[in-house]
């Protein structure tokens, strides 16, 4: 009797554990962008304070809102500044904006940041 209460008190932990880490937060984490141009930088912040995130684009910065639900993400609408910059980086920011949009889902590994789209495209971000 005694090895079937710890057995089941060891499988209770176990799963207790188990989805204890399945919420995991973004909060004050910064990433970067691992697909851009050479001349550029993405990066994504997630603020501590409130669902807010913020980063640049590659020529501007851009912010906004986020909502979290386990490992379900999205995003609001994301204003930006608006500089101009070579044809390449705007067009970079344009699609990396655009996908941000259709973002679903995340996964966060170690020091990696994976977005998940609508369309099961995956964004890949390391961490800063």
């Amino acid at each position: 009797m005694k090895k079937i209460v710890l057995a089941l008190f060891v499988m209770f932990a176990f799963i207790i554990v188990a989805c204890t880490g399945m919420k995991q937060s973004l909060k004050g984490k910064e990433f970067i962008y691992q697909k851009t141009a050479p001349s550029s930088e993405i990066t994504l912040g997630f603020d501590t304070q409130g669902n807010r995130v913020y980063g640049s684009s590659g020529v501007n910065r851009y912010f906004g809102n986020y909502t979290q639900k386990g490992n379900q993400l999205q995003f609001g609408p994301l204003a930006s500044t608006m500089m101009a910059g070579p044809q390449e980086l705007m067009e970079q920011e344009q699609g990396f904006l655009k996908e941000m949009a259709d973002v679903v889902s995340f996964e966060l590994k170690d020091k990696e940041l994976i977005l998940k789209t609508k369309t099961n495209k995956e964004l890949f971000f390391k961490q800063k």
